[in-house]
Protein backbone atom coordinates (compact mmCIF):
# COMPACT_ATOMS: atom_id res chain seq x y z
CA UNK A 1 0.00 0.00 0.00
CA UNK A 2 2.68 2.52 1.02
CA UNK A 3 4.95 1.58 -1.88
CA UNK A 4 2.10 2.05 -4.34
CA UNK A 5 1.32 5.44 -2.82
CA UNK A 6 4.94 6.60 -3.16
CA UNK A 7 5.18 5.19 -6.69
CA UNK A 8 2.08 7.11 -7.77
CA UNK A 9 3.33 10.27 -6.04
CA UNK A 10 6.65 10.16 -7.88
CA UNK A 11 5.12 9.40 -11.26
CA UNK A 12 2.42 12.05 -10.89
CA UNK A 13 4.99 14.69 -10.00
CA UNK A 14 7.18 13.46 -12.85
CA UNK A 15 4.31 13.99 -15.29
CA UNK A 16 4.28 17.66 -14.27
CA UNK A 17 8.00 17.97 -14.98
CA UNK A 18 7.77 16.13 -18.29
CA UNK A 19 4.93 18.37 -19.43
CA UNK A 20 6.93 21.48 -18.54
CA UNK A 21 10.26 20.39 -19.98
CA UNK A 22 11.59 22.71 -22.70
CA UNK A 23 8.53 24.93 -22.31
CA UNK A 24 8.56 28.56 -21.19
CA UNK A 25 10.23 28.61 -17.78
CA UNK A 26 10.28 31.23 -15.04
CA UNK A 27 13.65 31.03 -13.28
CA UNK A 28 14.26 32.51 -9.84
CA UNK A 29 17.33 32.30 -7.61
CA UNK A 30 17.21 31.29 -3.96
CA UNK A 31 20.51 31.41 -2.04
CA UNK A 32 22.79 32.16 -4.98
CA UNK A 33 23.23 32.04 -8.76
CA UNK A 34 23.71 28.25 -8.59
CA UNK A 35 20.48 27.72 -6.61
CA UNK A 36 17.60 28.07 -9.03
CA UNK A 37 13.90 27.28 -8.83
CA UNK A 38 11.25 27.19 -11.54
CA UNK A 39 7.46 27.18 -11.51
CA UNK A 40 7.66 23.45 -12.19
CA UNK A 41 9.67 22.76 -9.00
CA UNK A 42 6.85 24.48 -7.13
CA UNK A 43 4.04 22.75 -9.01
CA UNK A 44 5.63 19.34 -8.42
CA UNK A 45 6.15 20.17 -4.75
CA UNK A 46 2.52 21.23 -4.33
CA UNK A 47 1.28 18.07 -6.04
CA UNK A 48 3.31 15.85 -3.69
CA UNK A 49 2.58 17.76 -0.48
CA UNK A 50 -1.15 18.08 -1.14
CA UNK A 51 -1.51 14.32 -1.54
CA UNK A 52 0.60 13.49 1.52
CA UNK A 53 -1.35 15.93 3.69
CA UNK A 54 -4.64 14.55 2.46
CA UNK A 55 -3.70 10.91 3.11
CA UNK A 56 -1.47 11.38 6.17
CA UNK A 57 -2.48 14.68 7.80
CA UNK A 58 -0.43 14.06 10.95
CA UNK A 59 2.84 13.27 9.18
CA UNK A 60 5.73 15.73 8.91
CA UNK A 61 7.20 16.91 5.60
CA UNK A 62 10.71 18.11 4.81
CA UNK A 63 10.87 19.66 1.35
CA UNK A 64 13.62 21.50 -0.46
CA UNK A 65 11.14 24.22 -1.33
CA UNK A 66 9.36 24.78 2.01
CA UNK A 67 11.61 23.35 4.72
CA UNK A 68 10.17 21.20 7.51
CA UNK A 69 6.57 21.22 8.63
CA UNK A 70 5.48 19.25 11.71
CA UNK A 71 7.24 17.33 14.47
CA UNK A 72 5.95 13.82 13.84
CA UNK A 73 8.33 10.82 13.80
CA UNK A 74 6.73 9.97 10.45
CA UNK A 75 8.67 12.15 8.03
CA UNK A 76 8.42 12.59 4.27
CA UNK A 77 11.52 14.00 2.55
CA UNK A 78 10.92 15.57 -0.86
CA UNK A 79 12.93 16.99 -3.70
CA UNK A 80 10.27 17.82 -6.30
CA UNK A 81 12.91 18.44 -8.98
CA UNK A 82 16.48 17.30 -8.43
CA UNK A 83 18.56 18.69 -11.27
CA UNK A 84 16.76 22.02 -11.69
CA UNK A 85 19.69 23.60 -13.54
CA UNK A 86 19.57 20.77 -16.09
CA UNK A 87 15.80 21.17 -16.40
CA UNK A 88 16.05 24.94 -16.82
CA UNK A 89 18.58 24.57 -19.66
CA UNK A 90 16.82 21.77 -21.52
CA UNK A 91 19.21 19.02 -20.39
CA UNK A 92 17.18 15.79 -19.98
CA UNK A 93 18.65 14.54 -16.68
CA UNK A 94 16.54 15.34 -13.62
CA UNK A 95 14.18 13.50 -11.31
CA UNK A 96 11.68 13.50 -8.48
CA UNK A 97 12.97 12.19 -5.14
CA UNK A 98 10.72 11.03 -2.29
CA UNK A 99 11.63 9.12 0.87
CA UNK A 100 9.79 8.14 4.03
CA UNK A 101 11.42 8.00 7.46
CA UNK A 102 9.86 6.54 10.60
CA UNK A 103 11.60 7.13 13.93
CA UNK A 104 14.79 8.14 12.11
CA UNK A 105 14.89 4.98 9.98
CA UNK A 106 14.57 5.15 6.21
CA UNK A 107 11.78 2.80 5.16
CA UNK A 108 10.90 3.75 1.57
CA UNK A 109 12.58 5.57 -1.29
CA UNK A 110 11.51 6.49 -4.81
CA UNK A 111 13.39 8.24 -7.61
CA UNK A 112 11.59 8.92 -10.89
CA UNK A 113 13.25 10.16 -14.08
CA UNK A 114 10.27 11.22 -16.21
CA UNK A 115 12.18 11.81 -19.44
CA UNK A 116 13.58 8.27 -19.58
CA UNK A 117 10.60 6.81 -17.71
CA UNK A 118 12.82 5.15 -15.10
CA UNK A 119 11.30 4.53 -11.68
CA UNK A 120 13.66 3.35 -8.94
CA UNK A 121 11.95 1.99 -5.82
CA UNK A 122 13.11 0.51 -2.54
CA UNK A 123 11.51 -0.71 0.67
CA UNK A 124 13.78 -1.48 3.60
CA UNK A 125 14.56 -5.19 3.69
CA UNK A 126 12.80 -5.96 0.42
CA UNK A 127 15.32 -5.00 -2.25
CA UNK A 128 15.41 -2.34 -4.94
CA UNK A 129 13.87 -2.24 -8.40
CA UNK A 130 14.04 -0.29 -11.64
CA UNK A 131 10.68 -0.35 -13.42
CA UNK A 132 9.75 -3.43 -11.42
CA UNK A 133 12.92 -5.42 -12.07
CA UNK A 134 15.48 -6.13 -9.34
CA UNK A 135 18.74 -4.17 -9.52
CA UNK A 136 22.23 -4.68 -8.05
CA UNK A 137 25.34 -2.57 -7.75
CA UNK A 138 28.18 -3.31 -10.18
CA UNK A 139 30.85 -5.97 -9.41
CA UNK A 140 33.76 -3.65 -10.33
CA UNK A 141 36.63 -4.04 -7.84
CA UNK A 142 39.36 -1.75 -9.23
CA UNK A 143 39.27 2.02 -8.95
CA UNK A 144 41.19 2.50 -12.18
CA UNK A 145 38.42 0.77 -14.12
CA UNK A 146 35.55 2.42 -12.25
CA UNK A 147 33.05 4.91 -13.61
CA UNK A 148 32.30 7.43 -10.88
CA UNK A 149 30.40 10.56 -10.02
CA UNK A 150 32.18 12.93 -7.62
CA UNK A 151 30.05 15.95 -6.67
CA UNK A 152 30.41 18.76 -4.18
CA UNK A 153 28.74 22.07 -3.36
CA UNK A 154 31.63 24.52 -3.55
CA UNK A 155 29.85 27.09 -1.39
CA UNK A 156 29.97 24.77 1.65
CA UNK A 157 33.01 22.58 0.95
CA UNK A 158 36.56 23.55 1.89
CA UNK A 159 39.18 24.19 -0.78
CA UNK A 160 41.27 21.39 0.71
CA UNK A 161 38.48 18.82 0.32
CA UNK A 162 37.86 19.92 -3.26
CA UNK A 163 41.55 19.44 -4.05
CA UNK A 164 41.56 16.06 -2.27
CA UNK A 165 38.58 14.84 -4.31
CA UNK A 166 40.10 16.09 -7.55
CA UNK A 167 43.39 14.41 -6.65
CA UNK A 168 41.58 11.15 -5.88
CA UNK A 169 40.16 11.03 -9.41
CA UNK A 170 43.50 11.91 -11.02
CA UNK A 171 45.55 9.37 -9.05
CA UNK A 172 43.32 6.45 -9.85
CA UNK A 173 42.34 7.62 -13.32
CA UNK A 174 38.77 6.49 -12.86
CA UNK A 175 36.26 7.99 -15.25
CA UNK A 176 34.54 10.84 -13.44
CA UNK A 177 31.19 11.80 -14.88
CA UNK A 178 28.17 13.64 -13.59
CA UNK A 179 24.58 14.14 -14.61
CA UNK A 180 24.35 17.13 -12.21
CA UNK A 181 21.79 15.35 -10.06
CA UNK A 182 22.92 13.69 -6.83
CA UNK A 183 19.83 11.50 -6.69
CA UNK A 184 20.21 10.20 -10.26
CA UNK A 185 23.94 9.64 -9.80
CA UNK A 186 23.28 7.52 -6.72
CA UNK A 187 20.59 5.34 -8.30
CA UNK A 188 22.91 4.85 -11.26
CA UNK A 189 25.28 3.26 -8.73
CA UNK A 190 22.39 1.13 -7.47
CA UNK A 191 21.72 -0.32 -10.92
CA UNK A 192 25.34 -0.56 -12.07
CA UNK A 193 25.38 2.28 -14.59
CA UNK A 194 28.01 3.90 -12.33
CA UNK A 195 30.39 2.15 -9.95
CA UNK A 196 30.73 4.72 -7.18
CA UNK A 197 29.45 8.05 -5.93
CA UNK A 198 31.20 10.51 -3.61
CA UNK A 199 29.55 13.74 -2.56
CA UNK A 200 29.73 16.47 0.05
CA UNK A 201 27.54 19.42 0.89
CA UNK A 202 24.06 18.38 -0.25
CA UNK A 203 20.88 17.82 1.77
CA UNK A 204 18.53 15.02 2.90
CA UNK A 205 16.26 15.60 -0.09
CA UNK A 206 19.23 15.05 -2.40
CA UNK A 207 20.51 11.84 -0.79
CA UNK A 208 17.94 10.02 1.33
CA UNK A 209 15.69 8.22 -1.17
CA UNK A 210 18.59 7.20 -3.39
CA UNK A 211 20.63 6.09 -0.37
CA UNK A 212 18.04 3.48 0.57
CA UNK A 213 17.87 2.31 -3.04
CA UNK A 214 21.67 1.83 -3.08
CA UNK A 215 21.54 -0.13 0.20
CA UNK A 216 18.73 -2.36 -1.00
CA UNK A 217 20.62 -2.99 -4.26
CA UNK A 218 23.50 -4.50 -2.28
CA UNK A 219 25.64 -1.39 -2.06
CA UNK A 220 27.40 0.12 0.91
CA UNK A 221 26.76 3.75 1.80
CA UNK A 222 28.27 5.87 4.55
CA UNK A 223 29.78 9.23 5.39
CA UNK A 224 33.49 9.89 4.81
CA UNK A 225 34.33 8.33 8.20
CA UNK A 226 32.55 5.09 7.21
CA UNK A 227 29.64 5.60 9.62
CA UNK A 228 26.52 3.91 8.19
CA UNK A 229 24.34 6.37 6.30
CA UNK A 230 21.65 8.28 8.21
CA UNK A 231 18.97 10.27 6.48
CA UNK A 232 20.39 13.65 7.58
CA UNK A 233 24.03 13.16 6.51
CA UNK A 234 25.54 15.90 4.31
CA UNK A 235 28.20 13.64 2.77
CA UNK A 236 28.06 10.28 1.06
CA UNK A 237 30.26 7.48 -0.25
CA UNK A 238 28.25 4.87 -2.16
CA UNK A 239 29.58 1.81 -4.01
CA UNK A 240 29.88 -1.95 -3.73
CA UNK A 241 31.68 -3.04 -0.56
CA UNK A 242 35.10 -3.42 -2.25
CA UNK A 243 35.18 0.00 -3.88
CA UNK A 244 33.63 1.60 -0.81
CA UNK A 245 36.52 0.34 1.35
CA UNK A 246 39.09 1.65 -1.13
CA UNK A 247 37.50 5.11 -1.28
CA UNK A 248 37.20 5.37 2.51
CA UNK A 249 40.90 4.50 2.87
CA UNK A 250 41.74 7.25 0.40
CA UNK A 251 39.57 9.83 2.17
CA UNK A 252 41.23 9.08 5.49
Amino acid sequence: MMQSFIKNLAKGAGDILRDGFRKEIEINHKTGHWDVVTQYDLASDKYIQDRIKRKFPKHSILSEETGREGKSDNLWIIDPLDGTRNFSRGVPFFCVSISFVKKNQLLYGAIYDPIHDELFLAERGRGATLNGKSIRVSPTIFLDSAMAAVLWHSNVVSEKLIKDLQSLARRHKFWNTTVCSAALSMVYVACGKLDLFVSKGAYPWDYSAAALIVQEAGGKISNFQSSPYKWNFDEVVAANSTLHKLIIEELK
